[in-house]
């Protein structure tokens, strides 16, 4: 089959969790099918190119500073996205792959299909209600943005394939029947995880809480630096380690300064090896995670996979189907729990493993898109 992926932002030049179970499922299905990725074009991009056999179309040239604007995607850069998905008639695809977000382009999307006759998947991360629409665009432009995402969404025929039960149950509101709904996300690499189990999973773990993800507003960095205090306080032998990049990097490091806490709390940026982030998280005792936004939060799965507990706020939006597995306290609390797991005996009471298992290993793509695209 040819089958074609669309999102704006591509991994490994750009990590996030949708970029990420996106990247790993075409390069599973381009094992047999011709695949193409149509994208936006970051530095270290050429146009037109094949990594793990995918024929990349990348599109107008952006950045995580033109992508991003105070930690927000900017409608410009959607809108670029949107016109460069009109690449879509040069070719005849068999079936066509998006993520809902960043939503601009699903117009021309279910055009390209409704006019081929082509199978169209829509993957959904996160659903968002009119209430976080106007938090994220303003009053007027939210209202506009959550009526056209439900339009988008709903007009013409497709599948969706969600990530967990909660978004499921969050498509079904808007009017979506259940018949045309799959939950999916195996976002864990079995093999890779068995690897850094087998490398690094037997060093002694450190007093150490680790964080990794996008510095922005959202993920509240400055409550998990607060957090870490609290404990430090208690513990002055604690360490704490953040990955990652982003607006948000600078003012935590002066924040980190401000409290005292240089030296004891260290930033570095993403990895370009997974390998890499594997042996620190095994290094940690603990991750922590205070978003106020997320969707599945593949690294709290990583971080699960790797057999280190994650504590979570009780305010977290990550779904059931992943909060379930981890420690979800009162923000209040989360210092005391990060000090209890670490001296604890055991780290797998923290744990419940069961659930982990569905989130494993790329392996089942072909067979759920091979269920998928022969209905």
């Amino acid at each position: 089959m040819r089958i074609a992926f669309l999102y704006d932002m591509p991994y490994p030049w750009h990590k996030g969790g949708i970029e990420q179970m996106m990247t790993n499922e075409a390069k599973e299905l381009a094992k047999e099918n011709e695949v193409h990725f149509f994208t936006m074009r970051l530095p270290g991009m050429e146009s037109d190119f094949t990594a793990s056999r995918i024929r990349y179309h990348a599109g107008p040239e952006t950045t995580d500073e033109k992508t991003y604007r105070n930690g927000r995607r900017t409608v410009s850069e959607a809108f670029l996205y949107s016109l460069s998905c009109l690449g879509l008639f040069r070719y005849d695809f068999d079936a066509v792959v998006t993520d809902i977000f960043p939503v601009l382009h699903l117009p021309i999307v279910r055009l390209y299909c409704a006019l081929n006759g082509r199978r169209l998947i829509l993957k959904a991360s996160e659903v968002w209600d009119e209430k976080y629409w106007r938090s994220y665009l303003g009053a007027f432009l939210g209202m506009l943005a959550y009526h056209y995402f439900n339009f988008c969404i709903l007009s013409g025929r497709a599948g969706y394939v969600a990530n967990t039960h909660e978004t499921a149950r969050k498509l079904e509101a808007l009017g979506i029947p259940a018949s045309r709904i799959e939950v999916f996300a195996p976002v864990i690499d079995n093999d890779l995880v068995k690897k850094a189990l087998a490398k690094y999973g037997r060093g002694k773990r450190e007093k150490r809480v680790i964080f990794s993800g996008r510095l922005i507003k959202e993920k509240s960095i400055e409550k998990w630096i607060d957090a870490f205090f609290q404990a430090y306080r208690h513990d002055s032998s604690l360490r704490g380690l953040i990955i990652g990049e982003g607006p948000e990097a600078e003012p935590m490091k002066n924040l980190v300064g401000n409290l005292g806490l240089g030296g004891k709390i260290e930033f570095r940026n993403f990895y370009s090896d997974k390998m890499d982030l594997y042996r620190e998280i095994l290094k940690s005792a603990v991750m922590l995670q205070m978003s106020e936004r997320e969707g599945l939060s593949i690294i709290t799965l990583e971080s699960l996979a790797l057999n280190t507990p994650v504590i979570l706020p009780k305010y977290t939006p990550i779904p059931e189907d992943v909060k379930r597995m981890c420690v979800v306290e009162h923000e209040a609390d989360i210092p005391k729990s990060i000090l209890e797991i670490i001296y604890g005996r055991s780290r797998k009471q923290y744990i419940r493993k069961k659930d982990r298992l569905r989130f494993f290993s790329t392996a089942s793509v072909k067979e759920f898109y091979k269920k998928l695209l022969d209905r």
